[in-house]
């Protein structure tokens, strides 16, 4: 499944979620963020990550969902996170951008992620039926870069 358009789902659903206005901004990007320590955590098969910069925490999630964050934007989301687990023994951010994460803190984004990826999954079955019905070859693909393509012009027009 292509990563970016993963990411654009994740985002859209979230958005769709958030009802705090004052922080949805932010609160948009925050699954992003757990789901790079999720993967991380898996991959190096530990429950705790001590000491970390946060630029390795933004090197995954460029790896994970192909997206540069900037660090004041990481390091407010994780601000916020810290923030919500209220808990310093679970989640703390230092002044130095070094973190403590214990795996317990981030576990529930994987659900999420599974909810984005089904709903993928969905938009391409119903996309190759509409091509089925009306006899046509088309690629998933040439859809979610059209998508892509749209977010992009959008943003853009929106900046102007």
């Amino acid at each position: 499944m292509n990563r970016l358009s993963l990411t654009y789902a994740l985002l859209g659903h979230y958005k769709e979620k958030c009802n705090n206005a004052s922080r949805s901004i932010w609160e948009i990007y925050l699954p992003i963020v757990k789901k790079a320590f999720y993967d991380y955590f898996v991959e190096k098969n530990i429950t705790e990550i001590k000491g970390q910069a946060i630029t390795e925490l933004q090197q995954k999630i460029e790896e994970i969902f192909e997206i540069r964050f900037p660090i004041p934007v990481l390091r407010e989301c994780m601000t916020i996170l810290q923030d919500e687990i209220d808990d310093s023994s679970q989640f703390i951010i230092y002044q130095d951008n070094a973190f403590d994460v214990k795996f317990s803190a981030i576990q529930s984004v994987e659900e999420l992620i599974k909810e984005s990826e089904k709903g993928l999954s969905i938009l391409e079955d119903d996309f190759n039926s509409f091509c089925q019905v009306r006899s046509i070859t088309c690629d998933f693909n040439m859809l979610l870069k059209f998508i892509n393509t749209m977010h992009i012009e959008m943003m853009t027009n929106e900046m102007v």
